[in-house]
């Protein structure tokens, strides 16, 4: 009868350990879902960037006759177009730096270590995300005062 218990026992063992590390793996790919769901909505953002920075670059903007400024105040609005063009610049740095420390295989980590890992990712790319969305704002709003 022992031996029937014990049988019992660790096929309940098995089972629960099975379900264990499911629920861990599908926790794993949530977050890792959301990563690149964030990391996708990005990417979507990146050919906007560089086109704020080719319009930054471009001088023109300061010689449009439509510009609301005065000739003497285009000192100060060049700053701020050079700081909108690093602002853009970094985001786009940051996101490339980020896609390429970036890691997918997680052998070697147990569960806590792996979703540890995809909390820092998860952390960074909002962040990234983030600097994205506010460089974005505010060469956009830097570029429709030139207009």
């Amino acid at each position: 009868m022992q031996k029937y218990a014990l049988i019992i026992l660790s096929c309940f063992l098995l089972i629960s350990c099975e379900n264990t590390d499911e629920k861990n793996h599908k926790k794993e790919m949530e977050m890792q879902k959301s990563i690149f769901s964030i990391h996708d909505r990005l990417m979507s953002k990146m050919d906007k960037v560089v086109s704020l920075e080719d319009s930054l670059k471009n001088p023109h903007l300061l010689a449009n006759p439509n510009y609301k400024g005065h000739l003497s105040d285009t000192l100060p609005v060049f700053k701020n177009m050079r700081k909108a063009y690093l602002l853009l610049d970094s985001g786009d740095q940051a996101m490339e730096k980020w896609m390429n420390s970036f890691k997918v295989d997680y052998k070697g980590k147990n569960h806590e270590e792996t979703i540890q890992y995809l909390n820092d990712q998860l952390a960074q790319v909002k962040q990234i995300d983030s600097l994205v969305n506010s460089s974005i704002q505010k060469a956009e709003s830097l570029i429709s005062n030139k207009k």
